[in-house]
């Protein structure tokens, strides 16, 4: 890497001077990226890509270069050529053109510390072309026509994700209703809205069939649950219901007739916890203890905006125990109240080691999952060990 200085007050080629600042490798393929104060870029050696971060670039002395995705060292796959970053969102996407996952990277600064960063894994039904971010969203060009990494030739759809919820988003999910505090945006992938007409429901069956809705791409969702969700319309909201595909029709279990809905992709939401030690804080690091015996008594997850959601505990030697919780119980809300709770805080039973337990969360409903904290109770010792 090399800087273009000049000590004169006019840049010109008798006046410029080229300093070097490094040498790490970097991928041709991309182009190095700002994010903000410091400049961000993709090192390629080896079997994994590795995002750098180089801060505190001057003309005189070495810069400070960072492997921001040291945590995540064997998640990014090696030939990424797709970068998308938001310097107000604080956000960065990553991909390889023709394969279906997004490696995103968050992060939030105050002042001249980082306080918060986390990576996830996006994966979409389709070959990813394009991405790139505009204002507050992210767009992305998905190849439709085949799965084969081969065919480039296909339809290709464009979809907007949002990276910030604003005000003017949530009238976009309203039906009928007028109502904002009882509209909440719908979790499901390629949502449309879709208009069911009044003669769809047959008593018999208990069944609703009405017609698959343009655009083409809802008649293959490449192996994806597809689902209705009613957010706003004259019947409850929070209605929902997966669907079967029979040809050109759509089914659905109950009556929907005469309703406005979200018809959409499902897609699951996993986090799964690392294992738990006791930490102590050292200066601005903190420390786990990975030697003292811990029992893990219970868990505490700390949740905000959430609707159906599932808990899945694996104990070495043990049963798997896998809960699911209705965030809102029956005869607890009103009638057109979202099936959401804003603050909760669930308790989930361990009583096992710490290093014989994994403990997931899981959501695939297009109501919100919002994970904000996980703390723990237990019994610890150091086994009247003395460290020296």
């Amino acid at each position: 890497q090399f800087m273009l200085t000049t000590d004169s007050d006019i840049l010109s080629p008798l006046t410029a001077k080229i300093n070097f600042i490094s040498a790490y490798n970097f991928n041709h393929n991309t182009n190095p990226f700002s994010l903000g104060t410091t400049v961000g870029f993709i090192d390629n050696v080896g079997q994994h890509s590795r995002l750098m971060e180089m801060a505190r670039v001057l003309r005189e002395g070495e810069p400070d270069v960072v492997e921001q995705s040291k945590v995540v060292s064997e998640l990014l796959d090696k030939n990424l050529n797709i970068v998308s970053t938001s310097k107000e969102n604080g956000f960065i996407a990553l991909s390889e053109k023709d394969k279906t996952t997004l490696y995103c990277y968050k992060y939030f600064n105050t002042s001249e510390k980082r306080v918060h960063q986390a990576w996830f894994t996006w994966t979409f039904h389709w070959q990813i072309q394009y991405h790139f971010i505009i204002d507050d969203s992210l767009y992305l060009v998905l190849n439709t026509e085949s799965s084969d990494e081969t065919d480039n030739n296909g339809k290709c759809m464009l979809i907007k994700l949002d990276l910030k919820l604003h005000s003017d988003t949530l009238q976009t999910y309203t039906g009928t209703s007028t109502d904002k505090e009882n509209i909440h945006p719908i979790y499901l992938d390629c949502a449309t809205s879709v208009s069911i007409g009044s003669n769809t429901y047959n008593a018999s069956t208990n069944k609703t069939t009405f017609a698959l809705p343009d655009p083409w791409w809802t008649t293959e969702s490449a192996g994806g649950d597809m689902a209705i969700y009613d957010n706003g319309g004259t019947d409850p909201v929070g209605r929902y219901s997966e669907i079967t595909i029979n040809g050109s029709n759509v089914e659905v279990t109950g009556d929907w007739s005469s309703t406005t809905v979200i018809l959409g992709v499902l897609y699951e939401m996993e986090v799964e916890f690392p294992t738990i030690y006791l930490t102590s804080a050292q200066g601005e690091s903190v420390r786990s203890n990975t030697r003292n015996s811990l029992v893990l008594h219970r868990s505490k997850i700390s949740l905000g905006a959430s609707g159906l959601y599932q808990t899945v505990l694996k104990r070495r030697g043990k049963t798997t125990w896998t809960e699911d919780y209705e965030s809102v119980i029956a005869d607890y809300s009103e009638l057109d109240q979202l099936p959401t709770q804003q603050l909760q805080t669930k308790v989930v039973p361990i009583y096992d080691r710490n290093t014989n337990t994994t403990l997931t969360l899981k959501s695939k409903h297009p109501t919100p999952l919002t994970l904000y904290s996980m703390t723990w109770e237990g019994d610890s010792t150091n086994k009247f060990y003395s460290s020296v």
